[in-house]
């Protein structure tokens, strides 16, 4: 078992992996909670059912609310046209209101790649989609875009033993841009 001891001293001592105390997942020396190929997080000795984190675990939180979603193609960051006419229904009908303070744009990839690759493609798809929703009128200020890679799946396991394009093709909602108006 890792305890808090044992975990700062791992990560004084220049180890790449270290366990964050009382969250029961390990992670790098950023912070960032160490994932396996289906964006799962690795647990430590110390995790139990109570340290259980939805994204974490590979799944999406049940509750959350998101006002617009656009989905890719594989590998690609282009806005497809029903992506194009969700966003521009939620610029016209939320992203524009005065009572907007900032208008949240999340890029996700699937986990096939590297994680450099997915975390660069992810950035793409959220900075295209920004310029997107600039050009229907919600004010650049107030968005905010960044890119996760492929941390945060919606498929869990139900990919896995896949090959080629049925797993690209089971992958589909991972390749997309979340956007929420807070």
């Amino acid at each position: 078992m890792i305890n808090k001891k044992m975990s700062l001293s791992m990560c004084l001592f220049g180890l790449s992996v270290c366990a964050q105390a009382g969250t029961g997942y390990l992670s790098d020396r950023n912070g960032q909670e160490i994932r396996n190929r289906h964006g799962e997080c690795w647990r430590s000795g110390a995790w139990t059912a109570g340290d259980r984190v939805d994204a974490c675990e590979g799944m999406m939180p049940k509750t959350r609310h998101v006002d617009a979603v656009s989905n890719f193609d594989f590998n690609k960051s282009e806005l497809k046209p029903e992506g194009k006419a969700a966003l521009s229904k939620a610029a016209d009908h939320k992203f524009k209101r005065k009572g907007v303070k900032e208008v949240s744009v999340v890029g996700y990839a699937d986990p096939i790649g590297t994680p450099r690759a997915n975390e660069k493609i992810s950035e793409e798809r959220a900075e295209n989609t920004k310029k997107y929703l600039v050009s229907k009128g919600v004010a650049p200020s107030k968005i905010k875009a960044e890119g996760r890679g492929a941390r945060l799946t919606m498929a869990g396991t139900k990919c896995e033993g896949l090959k080629d394009d049925r797993l690209v093709t089971c992958l589909k909602d991972e390749r997309r841009v979340e956007v929420q108006a807070r």
